[in-house]
């Protein structure tokens, strides 16, 4: 097998799972680095919630995100105060629950940054030609598709064991 004009030898199972998990973390820091970048940690937040609602097809409550955040709940109120006082986030009432949605500005906002994001992964990407971004994308996919099956199982075994 060649990689990169290099000869390398075929890698087992653990040896390819071993190489994923450190491209993943690889990413996450990555991701992390350009989070740092936003003082506020608003395209975190605000992505992080965004995506956990479409995930369960819903709004979260406060100690759903703090449960799925591994963060106390005074914690996550803390980190959303600031997103609410600029109107990016709202609590609304729905009988004894109180749930947390991200309001139009806050889409907006969220918007702005995940451009500016889309621009240094484009960036990025230029580095692989059209056939080499065709399979990192599909391959991609494919591997995330899979373990968000398992992290959905797992979201869904975390909601039941609330409404229980």
């Amino acid at each position: 097998m060649h990689v990169n004009g290099r000869k390398t030898a075929i890698m087992s199972g653990t040896e390819s799972a071993e190489r994923a998990v450190s491209l993943f973390f690889r990413l996450k820091d990555s991701m992390h680095r350009f989070k740092s970048l936003d003082a506020d940690k608003t395209f975190a937040v605000l992505g992080g919630l965004r995506e956990l609602e479409s995930r369960l097809q819903r709004p979260l409550t406060i100690s759903e995100i703090a449960r799925f955040s591994g963060l106390a709940v005074p914690n996550v109120s803390r980190v959303l105060r600031p997103l609410e006082q600029r109107g990016l986030t709202a609590r609304v009432k729905r009988g004894r629950t109180v749930n947390v949605v991200i309001t139009a500005a806050g889409y907006e906002t969220l918007e702005e940054h995940r451009q500016n994001f889309i621009k240094k992964i484009a960036a990025a990407l230029n580095a692989l030609d059209e056939n080499e971004r065709e399979l990192f994308l599909s391959c991609a996919e494919k591997v995330l598709d899979v373990l968000e099956k398992s992290d959905n199982n797992f979201l869904r075994e975390k909601t039941d064991v609330q409404t229980v």
